[in-house]
């Protein structure tokens, strides 16, 4: 069974609107959030995010922007060296097709 992180060590998550009336949740951290079209999926995936916690959501007036630049940055993937580079997609219409 996993385990729930203390509420001490819960996120604090943050709910707006941004310039373009999307809505918008992050956390403190700038770790996780993500933009939602309705206030309503902003809030089920805030109170998803921090345990049903209520009391660590707030609510932000004015504009509220996603913000990750100043995020602690993931390592990045890197290609093994003896790896193949992907062959590239095709384009719609060319692919064959059986009648």
């Amino acid at each position: 069974m996993v385990q729930a992180e203390p509420p001490s060590q819960r996120p604090t998550l943050f709910v707006g609107r941004n310039s373009r009336g999307v809505w918008v949740v992050q956390d403190e951290e700038r770790q996780r959030g993500g933009l939602f079209f309705a206030q309503s999926a902003a809030l089920r995936y805030a109170l998803a995010e921090n345990g049903q916690q209520r009391h660590s959501v707030v609510m932000v007036s004015g504009i509220f922007e996603l913000d990750f630049a100043d995020a602690p940055k993931l390592a990045q993937p890197r290609m093994a060296e003896n790896a193949a580079p992907a062959a590239p997609l095709p384009l719609m219409g060319t692919i064959p097709m059986q009648i």
